[in-house]
């Protein structure tokens, strides 16, 4: 049952072209789109949930068992992929997991370490660059479904070795040849490089930021801080887990 003044998932309907989106905490968000859900780098960690749902911030894979769905792990640290998304497939019939490394194994599972890697499925195509950070091979990723591009850089910073350069800028160029601007784009909520060459490049037309489990105040400093620097993208403020908003063609309305 949805909160009060909200609409449960299963009575949803999202045209075409349009979006709404759930902010699952830390660089967690869902997608609902015209014929998917997407979600990307969803975890729980320490966190236990007095009630599950979207609107609550906590997959309940009942709940979406009836759409497909699709679910992206940026890399494996614990605060970006929780094992326990891979328990979702008992429930839900049509779900497909993607990895930016060599990740867990399975007929519904697709490793998309790159370089750039592309996958096309029917009504899906993902693009990837890469990135290397405390250890581990990661990437960001850009997905084109239903009429909408949707970005999620995970903790990518475009460098690929210890002290190397980014190549951000490089990278930037490489999505937007693919897809143009992202309507959707989830990043970790920091400016300087390579971070702005990031948003610079890719000039989507909403930014969600992430990164900031439970200090969620620091959405709206980062906002401040682009708009200072002269960047117009409307910036989305979640406040807690299961904040949701929604994309039409005007830009992106919080649903509270």
């Amino acid at each position: 049952t949805a909160p009060p003044g909200r609409i449960a998932f299963a009575d949803l309907a999202v045209p075409p072209g349009e979006a709404v989106v759930w902010y699952l905490g830390h660089c967690g968000y869902a997608v609902r789109t015209s014929g998917h859900l997407l979600i990307f780098d969803y975890i729980e960690l320490e966190e236990t949930p007095g009630e599950r749902g979207l609107d609550r911030g906590f997959v309940d894979p009942a709940e979406i068992a009836g759409v497909p769905v699709r679910v992206f792990a940026t890399h494996e640290h614990k605060d970006h992929f929780d094992p326990l998304v891979l328990d979702w497939q008992r429930t839900i019939p049509d779900i497909q997991y993607y990895f930016g490394w060599h990740g867990p194994a399975g007929e519904r599972c697709h490793d998309l370490r790159g370089p750039r890697a592309v996958l096309r499925q029917p009504r899906l195509e993902i693009f990837t660059v890469n990135s290397r950070h405390a250890g581990v091979d990661e990437v960001a990723y850009l997905v084109k479904v239903d009429g909408l591009t949707i970005f999620h850089g995970g903790d990518y910073q475009g460098r690929l070795e210890r002290g190397a350069a980014s190549d951000a800028v490089a990278d930037m160029r490489y999505l937007r040849e693919q897809a143009g601007p992202p309507d959707l784009f989830f990043l970790g909520a920091w400016t300087g490089d390579p971070y702005l060459d990031i948003v610079r490049g890719l000039s989507p037309r909403a930014v969600f930021p992430g990164h900031w489990r439970r200090q969620e105040a620091k959405y709206a400093e980062f906002a401040a801080e682009l708009a200072r620097l002269g960047f117009p993208q409307q910036v989305a403020l979640p406040q807690r887990r299961g904040d949701r908003f929604v994309l039409r063609a005007g830009g992106v309305e919080a649903v509270r």
